[in-house]
């Protein structure tokens, strides 16, 4: 059977909040275990973002949130587990168990500190986005500034210590002047986890020479949802990064954040297996559905982490 693989999720934060568990059927749930299941989705990445309130101490609540990760998965050890290889996401598909892939979203966590960075990889972080919308100590997001800067000195041994270690680097809401410079550092594959195409209308979205600059680092572009009104809207993403680079290229980091922000067709993760019925309609090949689904991201996950 085919990996699914979904890039992004902030339901740990919907957990943290007492909203529901995750092995929880909860009606208020976009994702959560018994939904991936019916979508059939293998890996899920859970963001560990550190909202406003709790900026005081971001390393603090960062802890938190993966021992949060970890006592649901002790709750339910026959439902889900903490993968940290390619090869866990696979043993995982076996054992019919959901593998939970843990990102940080926004450098802030790290609180200056490389020790800290390898803190969080002994802990089971495989993933990290430098930045959220906001300026912090590695660099400037999409939302700093009219004219933003790239990497700080601290962003770049950032960087540096992420590919040795085997973390993922994540460029999803980082200013393109810090995505460049990315570019022009990386040795590994590096993803924007749930990013949209600029090119199909989505002015926030990556540009046609991002999205090339990321297949050259054999990287890919998770497609986002958040917004979107129709499923055909995911598919017209993909559609143009196939075109533009090849579908070995792009997934889903789809970044489910309520049912008014989703696709009418598309509303939560247990559906997901309309967008794949949806891209066998408009012709691709099964070879590349399962790459677009799952394949391409876990490529990228096993080269990067080992």
């Amino acid at each position: 059977m085919s990996i699914v693989i979904d890039a992004h999720s902030d339901t740990l934060l919907f957990v943290s909040r007492g909203l529901y568990r995750l092995n929880d059927d909860s009606a208020d749930a976009q994702v959560d275990i018994p939904k991936l299941r019916t979508g059939g989705v293998t890996a899920q990445v859970l963001a560990l973002y550190v909202e406003s309130a709790y900026q005081r101490a971001p390393a603090h609540r960062t802890c938190e949130l993966i021992d949060l990760a970890y006592r649901e998965c002790a709750a339910a050890s026959s439902a889900m587990l903490v993968a940290t290889s390619a090869a866990e996401v696979r043993a995982a598909k076996t054992t019919n168990q959901i593998a939970l892939l843990l990102s940080i979203e926004g450098g802030e966590a790290l609180e200056c500190s490389l020790a800290m960075l390898r803190i969080y990889h002994r802990l089971g972080v495989r993933l990290l986005g430098l930045t959220h919308n906001p300026r912090n100590l590695l660099a400037d997001g999409l939302d700093a500034s009219a004219a933003p800067g790239g990497l700080t000195p601290f962003g770049r041994d950032v960087v540096t210590e992420m590919e040795r270690l085997g973390i993922v680097v994540d460029v999803s809401h980082l200013a393109e002047p810090g995505f460049w410079e990315v570019m022009a550092m990386a040795a590994r594959p590096v993803i924007a986890s749930h990013s949209k195409v600029r090119a199909v209308g989505h002015p926030r979205g990556l540009s046609d020479e991002q999205i090339l600059a990321l297949a050259k680092t054999e990287g890919m572009l998770g497609i986002n949802l958040y917004r979107l009104q129709e499923l055909d809207a995911i598919v017209e993403q993909i559609d143009h990064v196939r075109e533009l680079v090849g579908s070995d290229y792009v997934g889903l980091g789809l970044d489910f954040y309520g049912r008014a922000e989703a696709p009418r067709d598309l509303q939560d993760i247990s559906q997901l297996p309309r967008l794949s019925d949806r891209l066998q309609q408009r012709g691709y090949p099964s070879r590349e559905i399962d790459n677009i689904m799952g394949e391409n991201f876990l490529r990228v996950f096993g080269a990067v982490t080992g």
